[in-house]
Order: structure tokens, then sequence, then C-alpha cells
């Protein structure tokens, strides 16, 4: 009787941590990483063209870190963690300096997504539903070069090597787009990259947006 009632327990137990970590999303990736690779500057220039920026110390746009781990996220967080890190665009004898950076890390292999820090502060928190209306652009990385190449593909891109993706607008606002992977399959597979609508959930600030794709 007591070997039912504890293998009861444990398996009520178990099912209840299940639960809460698909409601509350806490995995394996919510903890502590870091990360090393250089990071691109991913901003639109005066004539709303999308341009890469080797030094991003002050860069307008998105921040994207090109992991030598293989993988390329896209930073979020407080105006002041995203100011900290523009800041430590450096140069020695004329190369990058490759970079570490501790944080929290969500996502898959083609919405990877970087936090530099929990996920309490409160500028990272704020999200509000919204529906945009944008250019789609593919963040092709060269991983040997510690780079991404803008790409507004009028294919599909779902057989490129796995990569990100950012929306602009004609108010010239960045957003990396982010997603389950079934959603982000969906933009890759659709050739119509220009003038989308997407709705989703908007988190950050000026010097990070994303849109989580509904």
């Amino acid at each position: 009787m007591n070997k039912i009632t504890l293998s009861t327990l444990f398996l009520l137990t178990v099912f209840t941590f299940l639960i809460l970590s698909t409601t509350f999303g806490f995995t394996e990736q919510d903890k502590t990483q870091t990360i090393k690779g250089n990071i691109v500057c991913v901003e639109l220039d005066k004539e709303r063209n999308i341009k890469t920026l080797e030094d991003y110390n002050r860069c307008s746009g998105l921040l994207v870190v090109i992991g030598i781990d293989g993988k390329s996220y896209t930073i979020s967080g407080t105006r002041h963690e995203l100011q900290n890190i523009a800041k430590g665009s450096k140069r020695k004898m004329g190369v990058r300096v490759t970079l570490m950076l501790d944080g929290i890390v969500k996502g898959h292999q083609r919405a990877w997504r970087f936090y530099p820090s929990s996920l309490e502060a409160e500028e990272s928190q704020k999200s509000e539903e919204r529906k945009i209306v944008g250019t789609i652009v593919c963040l092709l990385p060269d991983y040997n070069m510690g780079y991404v190449k803008p790409v507004v593909l009028i294919v599909p891109c779902n057989k490129k090597i796995p990569h990100s993706h950012i929306a602009y607008t004609s108010e010239g606002k960045i957003y990396a787009l982010h997603g389950t992977e079934e959603k982000i399959n969906k933009i890759e597979t659709d050739p119509n990259r220009i003038d989308v609508s997407i709705t989703g959930i908007v988190q950050g600030n000026d010097k990070g947006r994303i849109l989580y794709i509904e």
C-alpha cells in the first residue's frame, strides 16, 4: 500500500512539474549561459536600406551575436544593458575582439534570442500585442567571418543554413522575429517578403525589439 502511495505521489509531482514548466516556460535554456562570438549591428540607413556594421558602438538597430558555437542570436534587454554591450565594440591590431557574454538563451536554431541578464528586468518584461507591416529579411550567417549578410529573398529560405529573421517597417523600426519552429517555418516557406502583415507580441525597446509571432 505504501509503495503504491509513494509511486502515485511521485507521478503527481512529475505531472505537476510538467504542467508548470509548460505554463510558465521553465526550461533548461532559462539558466544563465555563456556565449562567445562576434557582434554585428543590423540597422537601416537614411534611405531605409538594411545594412550591417562590424563596429556597433553607435548601433541604431539590433545587435546580433555570431556565436562560435554555430548559432546566431539576436540580443534583447534593457537600454542600459544594450548600451553597455555596445561600448564593448573593440578591435585589437585591426581585428575584432571575440566577446564572451553571460545571460539567458531562448528559442531554437532558426530563432535564438539572448538576454544579457535575468528576465526580471522591467523593460524586457513590457509587452503588447501589435500588428506590423514590413519587409522580412534573412540574416544569413558566416561563422568563419563572424558576420551576417542581410538578404531579402523572393523564394522560400527554409533550405538555407539555419538563420535568424528580422522585419523592418516604413517607419524605420526593426523587429527580431521569434516564435515556435512552426511559426518561423511558415515565414520561411512563404516567398512573399515585402509588405507582409505580421501579428504578434512585441517586447523590448528601440535598442532591441522582438516580435513573437502568434
